[in-house]
């Protein structure tokens, strides 16, 4: 993609040590920052260097757009709330796919937004006081998919953005004190199911598969149609997920009740469906994503092994939250599965690296650009 702004490059080569260092701190206290996690389904935004974690705030990567030149697009959390309760002419956009850009279009008008939201009315809308994105990337993001990323935070009024791979946002997001031992992260998110393996913040081995947590949602909804004849919205196939699945509980029984359209007559049905069967429902899904694990661990050495059975396994994204995972997976595997129980992983290793510099030297992905 043709890059058309101007720009200054600043190279750590050509600038000593010590004036690189005070370059990158008169950065943190000049620009605010804006810390971003991308996901396929749902971004996660932090802002600010000094009281980041208390300006956190989640929003969905979608937009809907008519198409009208009169008419405002819908983004976010508002666009989400009227899905499938709209005009078929509207246009559904996703930005996002596996963590990075998927439409340049839609991702600039989504960050546009993000930056009208939280930054039009503050001083910094000034433009030599645009705030700087720190941005989390998959590690095999290429290099068309960085450089349209970057005009897209550019063209919707941020500076340049410092981009960080997940994996080592990852790994500095669960531990403070970077320990030498190496650990391993599963991270369930809507589209993807990854394993890194890694060792003080560099990735070691990693695996994914296309079997995220939505497949959870697509399971159910497939398993009330069949059994039930019933069709119920992907929304409450995901209430089922987060409120009834628990696998570690397979012989408590508890029931929800659920309203959904007769797949004969049209006319709305109410049935009561067992936890034990939304264990049925999802069985084979668990059974691939426990067998994909099994393969990754059979491939690592025994002294990788004898890090991970010191230091535990750590579960991450949406897939994390469904209840008795951990359990599950530590008694599948005897060793200590750890749920990180809040969404905030990725942030908080963002911040870490951003508020140490030579973390931030050493991860960023490219060189400090000024424009």
């Amino acid at each position: 993609m043709q890059n058309n702004h101007k720009c200054v490059i600043l190279m750590p080569s050509l600038v000593n040590k010590s004036n690189m260092k005070s370059y990158i701190y008169a950065l943190k206290f000049l620009f605010p920052t804006i810390f971003i996690d991308i996901g396929s389904k749902v971004c996660k935004f932090c802002i600010n260097t000094k009281r980041a974690l208390s300006n956190y705030f989640e929003e969905y990567a979608i937009i809907i757009d008519n198409n009208s030149k009169n008419d405002k697009s819908i983004f976010g959390n508002n666009a989400k709330k009227i899905i499938g309760r709209t005009s078929d002419k509207l246009k559904i956009m996703y930005p996002f796919k596996n963590g990075t850009i998927y439409d340049f279009e839609s991702a600039k008008k989504f960050f546009s937004y993000i930056y009208k939201r939280e930054f039009r009315d503050s001083i910094i809308n000034l433009r030599f006081l645009k705030p700087i994105p720190i941005v989390s990337i998959p590690h095999n993001t290429s290099e068309v998919e960085l450089n349209a990323l970057e005009d897209s935070f550019v063209l919707s009024g941020f500076k340049n953005p410092i981009f960080i791979e997940q994996s080592s946002a990852l790994f500095y997001g669960v531990y403070q004190n970077y320990p030498k031992q190496t650990i391993m992260i599963i991270d369930w998110g809507s589209h993807l199911y990854k394993i890194y393996l890694l060792n003080e913040g560099n990735l070691i081995k990693f695996n994914e598969i296309k079997l995220g947590s939505d497949e959870l949602d697509f399971a159910i909804q497939k398993y009330m149609q069949n059994k039930y004849n019933l069709i119920i919205t992907l929304e409450n196939a995901e209430i089922l997920k987060k409120e009834m699945l628990d696998l570690n509980n397979s012989n408590k029984e508890t029931f929800y009740s659920i309203v959904g359209r007769d797949y004969t007559t049209f006319l709305p049905r109410t049935i009561k469906i067992s936890s034990i069967e939304l264990q049925e429902a999802t069985e084979n899904i668990i059974s691939k994503i426990t067998q994909h694990l099994s393969n990754f661990l059979e491939t690592i050495t025994p002294e990788i092994f004898f890090d991970l059975h010191k230091n535990g396994i750590y579960l991450s994204g949406g897939g994390s939250k469904i209840k008795g995972i951990d359990k599950y997976f530590s008694k599948a595997f005897k060793l200590n599965f750890i749920k990180l129980e809040n969404d905030m992983t990725i942030i908080k290793g963002l911040i870490n690296i951003y508020k140490d510099y030579s973390l931030l030297k050493t991860y960023s992905i490219q060189d400090f650009i000024l424009r």
